[in-house]
């Protein structure tokens, strides 16, 4: 099975994870997935706009 596979068929991101027996690179990706799917959900997602202005003397 390759590094991918793994990847594909990892569950989402609970506590216990390394307990159940998964490494912790799986753990990691697993919390990153996680977390990327719950601030994609948000709506409240804070934007931040940034204006600058340069004036030459």
């Amino acid at each position: 099975m390759s590094v991918f596979e793994k990847m594909v068929s990892l569950p989402d991101y609970y506590p216990t994870m390394e307990q159940d027996g998964y490494e912790p690179w799986q753990v990691l990706e697993a919390f990153r997935r996680t977390q990327r799917k719950q601030l994609q959900e948000e709506d409240d997602f804070p934007r931040i706009h940034i204006t600058s202005e340069v004036k030459i003397k």
